[in-house]
């Protein structure tokens, strides 16, 4: 799928409750909405009830728990959910996902239609601990999905989940050695795409060990959620990146997220406007179809790699304590 690209934040308010915010950022041929040209039906918010069979491509699951979230067109398929126990879910875009072959899957494995993994994981999952249990006997495959054209070219994105505990794991198929199987990883709270995350996190660890700013303070690590992340220094000086390329966005997030302290210091009341204005470092504007400061990489020889005018098409917040969300899309300063 072209340019599915988003950005998730994790944040604990001074009550301790969690919350996961995240933006979509496309280009038009898929707006969520389905305008501008899209080759989709609009996105619209969804819900489907515990114990209603839902056919999957790859069979029928009855829910253990109602789901509500986000769709993606007007398919099974959920670009972002939460659960009935408070477990939350989001897709993003990787580019280094892979899928089983059909005669590789094993006997006792259950298959995954890549675009209907959020809706299929929370309808079956109460924590993250089952999410776990269930990826590790899950094949993922890029099969069609209906009111999704494409779905069934590749199987390029990653998951990750957060519950009520706050809890988070990612879980991504980017190791070519297992195609189509689960590499699970404990989240340090951000989210974006591609690289794989143990890259993004050496990555973070180059920009720690390298930044006059954190220098100047004599910080050396950060810590996010109970994991310390050791600076590593490349003997270059790098400053706080600026472009949307996923790499930054995500080492953005990290050290934003890092020195907010969480968003420990945020009363449940006003999380949704101030964490989202923590958050607000990561939207990436319409620039009119340019893609001038999204893309995927810069190559050796600083050449811009894989630009995309993409733009964030919508933001949301799940309260998870409270099992509520709330939704803005691109066009609107107001929250639903």
């Amino acid at each position: 799928l072209p340019a599915l690209a988003c950005s998730g934040l994790e944040l604990t308010s001074a009550e301790g409750d969690p919350y996961w915010f995240r933006t979509c950022d496309m280009d038009d041929t898929y707006n969520v909405f389905g305008e501008n040209g899209s080759y989709i039906q609009p996105s619209y918010l969804v819900s489907y009830p515990a114990g209603q069979p839902i056919e999957f491509t790859t069979g029928a699951v009855t829910p253990a728990h109602t789901i509500i979230g986000m769709s993606f067109s007007d398919s099974l398929a959920m670009l972002d959910g939460i659960n009935d126990t408070g477990l939350v879910g989001g897709l993003l875009f990787l580019n280094e996902g892979t899928q089983t072959a059909t005669e590789d899957i094993p006997e006792d494995f259950e298959t995954l239609a890549a675009m209907e993994g959020i809706t299929w994981f929370l309808a079956q999952g109460k924590d993250v601990d089952e999410v776990v249990a269930l990826a590790n006997r899950t094949c993922m495959q890029a099969l069609y999905v209906d009111g999704i054209p494409g779905s069934d070219l590749s199987a390029t994105l990653h998951f990750t989940f957060v519950d009520s505990n706050g809890k988070s794991v990612i879980l991504e198929t980017g190791d070519p050695t297992q195609p189509g199987r689960f590499v699970i990883t404990e989240s340090i709270g951000v989210m974006t795409n591609s690289p794989t995350y143990d890259v993004q996190l050496e990555n973070l660890k180059n920009y720690i060990g390298s930044a006059p700013e954190l220098r100047s303070q004599d910080i050396t690590s950060l810590t996010l959620k109970g994991q310390t992340i050791e600076g590593t220094p490349t003997g270059t000086d790098r400053t706080f990146p600026a472009s949307n390329a996923a790499y930054d966005r995500f080492t953005r997030l990290a050290v934003t997220r890092a020195l907010c302290d969480e968003g420990s210091a945020i009363p449940n009341a006003e999380m949704l406007s101030k964490g989202s204005g923590i958050f607000a470092g990561i939207n990436v504007p319409n620039d009119n179809g340019k893609g001038t400061y999204y893309y995927d990489a810069l190559t050796e020889t600083g050449e811009v790699e894989g630009a995309a005018p993409c733009y964030t098409q919508y933001t949301v917040c799940y309260d998870i304590a409270r099992r509520t969300l709330a939704i803005r899309p691109y066009d609107t300063l107001l929250w639903t």
